[in-house]
């Protein structure tokens, strides 16, 4: 656990952060969960790549929306 100053970004942590977490604990597989904040475009950019790391984060409305639009989900209850 870490505690960072309340005005740092969430996003600004990421790369930097996994980096960490890899290299502290010679990991060489590492899913990284995240909220809409931590994971956000411009960080996956950053950590796009990185060896044998996946991400898991929620969608954004819009992205919620296309998925609606695109009938991969129906609107209604998530089961």
């Amino acid at each position: 656990m870490e505690v960072l100053a309340g005005n740092t970004k969430d996003d600004q942590t990421v790369p930097a952060k996994v980096e960490q977490i890899q290299k502290e604990y010679g990991i060489s597989q590492l899913i990284f969960v995240g909220d809409r904040g931590m994971i956000t475009q411009a960080s996956s950019q950053q950590i796009k790549g990185v060896q044998g790391l996946q991400t898991i984060s929620a969608l954004t409305h819009r992205q919620t929306v296309e998925l609606l639009e695109r009938k991969v989900h129906p609107p209604g209850v998530v089961r």
